[in-house]
């Protein structure tokens, strides 16, 4: 199966917990960022949370529970394939299964997904012989990908010094503070602190503070039904409950509001 979607609401349509019988899946995000889940082992076990940026490939592998944050599918652009790997896929199959779930694609693999539902939709007697040659170029593109984001975490996992920055920002994310202070958290320079926070995380600070602030925004949102939006959005460091409102919508794709009444009807 394979496809393209679109969707500009979030939510709509929602993506709640499901499963592909002996198949892999690959998502490329054109545009949007999106929040997923993979449950790894037993329903017992704490499912890895991922955001997916614009370009980047994310995988579930045959049989893994998956789904959306709060079984939402955020506003975004996005190719997917679901594929059944056979006896003679094995390198293929063990390069899927071992590399990264997430990492950074490139316009050859959109190129690729677009060739495949390109002759989908309009077929002719030649559609199967090109739509499998795709596939097969698609999937080696995919294994080049994970080799290189292999090669990238070997020589750019990030410092003790960013990590330590990163965990005091979320220790102190409801505080008002400045860049400059998390730099000297990490003994650096402000100049260094951005360009090696940036280099290894792949977000600037700033941005990874914000939805850093927004995940424990939901947090509080979905966990106390009584507190105010304004008491979550000063809770959760925003400077204003229309600031708070702002950036909600913009990230999330619907308002705080809005995403505490959907989560309490699903409930």
């Amino acid at each position: 199966m394979v496809g393209w979607d679109a969707p500009r609401e979030a939510g709509n349509p929602s993506l709640g917990a499901h499963q592909h019988r002996g198949m892999f899946e690959i998502c490329y995000i054109v545009s949007g960022r999106v929040e997923w889940w993979v449950r790894r082992g037993s329903r017992k076990c704490r499912p890895d949370v991922f955001v997916v940026e614009p370009g980047h490939v994310f995988l579930t592998r045959p049989n893994e529970e998956h789904g959306g944050v709060d079984s939402m599918l955020h506003p975004c652009e996005l190719y997917w394939i679901q594929v059944r790997l056979g006896p003679g896929d094995r390198k293929v199959m063990t390069r899927l299964r071992q590399g990264s779930r997430t990492f950074q694609g490139g316009e050859a693999i959109r190129a690729a997904f677009e060739r495949i539902v390109s002759e989908h939709a309009h077929r002719d007697r030649w559609s199967a012989n090109a739509a499998g040659a795709a596939l097969r170029e698609l999937l080696a593109l995919i294994c080049r990908a994970q080799d290189a984001d292999d090669t990238a975490d070997e020589n750019g996992a990030v410092s003790p010094a960013i990590r330590d920055a990163m965990n005091w920002m979320v220790a102190h994310l409801a505080e008002d503070f400045g860049l400059p202070d998390v730099a000297e958290v990490a003994g650096l320079s402000l100049g260094q602190f951005l360009l090696r926070f940036r280099r290894e995380v792949g977000y600037t600070p700033a941005d990874w503070r914000t939805l850093q602030r927004l995940a424990l925004s939901k947090r509080m949102l979905l966990r106390d039904a009584d507190r105010s939006v304004l008491d979550v959005a000063l809770a959760s460091g925003f400077a204003s409950s229309q600031y708070f409102a702002t950036v909600f919508k913009r990230i999330v794709g619907i308002s705080p509001r809005e995403f505490r009444r959907r989560h309490s009807a699903r409930s």
